[in-house]
């Protein structure tokens, strides 16, 4: 995928959150933005890690330290930035209730 093909995705992601914080998200709306790229259920088909299971205070840390920039990522900075705690919270807990 190109430069330009991630940061669509990244816009979009984003803009999705956004969108779904206002509406008042449901965890599940929040969870299908991640798969689109950590795969069905968070099972990685590819080159992407998978989520799938992890526990909730490692994803909670990975998750903060993207949006800080503590973290170096193509992608998943940007698209952290548009996540409260909150958000991270309950879909750190979704993804570790997968087990």
């Amino acid at each position: 995928m190109t430069r330009q093909a991630f940061a669509t995705l990244a816009l979009g992601l984003a803009l999705a959150a956004g969108a779904a914080r206002a509406e008042g998200p449901t965890v599940e709306a929040i969870a299908r933005n991640c798969m689109s790229c950590h795969g069905e259920g968070g099972v990685s088909p590819g080159s992407m890690p998978t989520i799938y299971g992890k526990s909730t205070d490692w994803t909670i840390g990975r998750l903060k330290e993207f949006r800080s920039g503590k973290r170096e990522a193509t992608i998943m900075g940007r698209i952290m930035k548009a996540f409260a705690d909150d958000d991270i919270e309950a879909v750190a807990e979704y993804f570790a209730a997968r087990k």
